[in-house]
């Protein structure tokens, strides 16, 4: 009797992060977005990032960080963030900037790793941004 065993070699970025801190900031803050690719496969993982900011927030072009591979760009136009770069089998590459709230509101922001095989996995991180000051509300006196 012959058996055979068959070892598939792929990269596995599903334990990539996307984060932003802090969650909730305050009009005018700065907040770090982190982003994590994680390598949990058995393959050289030949990374593509895309991502989107969107307009309550404003990247500081002088905060874009790559640990490894290319650089991390950001188009102001487009509000695109791109980065190229390889994560070996049980690796992690991390990616760094940082951007000013300058809306109130929600503002979630998404990157789209592709692997160079065909997996992608898309991350999204979400804060809320809170609007400064005080408020006053008119007080209208009834006899």
């Amino acid at each position: 009797r012959l058996e055979a065993q068959t070892k598939v070699l792929a990269p596995d970025l599903a334990a990539s992060t996307f984060t932003a801190e802090p969650v909730a900031p305050a009009l005018g803050q700065e907040l770090t977005f982190t982003v994590r690719v994680v390598n949990r496969g058995s393959a050289l993982a030949h990374v593509t990032l895309t991502g989107t900011v969107p307009i309550a927030l404003e990247v500081i072009p002088e905060t874009l960080w790559a640990g490894s591979g290319g650089p991390l760009t950001y188009d102001a136009e487009a509000r695109t963030l791109s980065w190229r770069g390889d994560a070996p089998p049980q690796a992690i590459a991390e990616l760094r900037f940082v951007a000013r709230a300058v809306r109130w509101g929600k503002a979630l922001s998404a990157v789209v790793l592709e692997d160079g095989y065909a997996g992608t996995v898309e991350r999204r991180a979400s804060v809320q941004v809170q609007p400064t000051g005080r408020s006053f509300f008119p007080l209208t006196l009834k006899e």
